[in-house]
């Protein structure tokens, strides 16, 4: 196997030993989560959303395409990379649960 493979199956791993996932509830009011530890987050949404990644306020993310959010569409998985103590912030149009978990 060449080194480029390999470096395609390692970041194809994840590590979820002793990590469970966890939820923020959101709603057309924005919502963050507490300061996280760094490392690797798999995140979905079961509604269409805006989410935002920073480390003081990330709940004032707007519902819209203007408030500096990454829309995430529902029941789609990214992958953030987040640094030390750094917060996720979500806002929809209705009512909604922000999935997460530290895979990395």
């Amino acid at each position: 196997m060449g080194d480029d493979a390999a470096k395609q199956i390692s970041s194809s791993v994840i590590n979820i030993e002793g990590r469970t996932q966890d939820v923020l509830s959101f709603s057309g009011t924005a919502a963050d989560t507490d300061a996280l530890a760094a490392g690797v987050y798999d995140v979905y949404s079961t509604i269409d959303c805006h989410i935002k990644v920073d480390a003081d306020d990330a709940s004032d993310v707007t519902a819209d395409d203007s408030g500096g959010g990454y829309k995430l569409f529902a029941n789609n998985m990214v992958t953030l990379l987040l640094g030390k103590s750094l917060k996720i912030g979500a806002i929809g149009a209705a009512a909604g649960k922000l999935y997460y978990h530290r895979v990395a």
